[in-house]
């Protein structure tokens, strides 16, 4: 079995106009696009943490991180931001 960086080079692969960087126990990657955000996955000891810009989930297997992961990348996925005073 690849590792789950070697997974999400390999799904990355699919998409295009973004930059990734590995960071330790993690990958974010940036996107070019004004209307998108970032998506990042990092592991620490007990789990896995995918994040959306600010929004961000805990995950026990990694098969389901790099699911959500990847749909964080998809356009099907959106975040509604609120925001109170200068606060999102």
């Amino acid at each position: 079995m690849i590792g789950w960086k070697d997974e999400i080079a390999y799904r990355l692969r699919r998409y295009t106009g973004y930059a990734a960087t590995y960071e330790g126990d993690g990958i974010r990657v940036r996107c070019d696009n004004e209307d998108s955000f970032d998506v990042s996955i990092y592991q620490s000891d007990s789990d896995f943490t995918v994040s959306f810009d600010g929004w961000h989930e805990h995950f026990g297997a990694v098969e389901d991180a790099l699911n959500c992961f990847a749909f964080g990348l998809s356009g099907e996925c959106r975040i509604k931001v609120i925001v109170r005073g200068t606060t999102e």
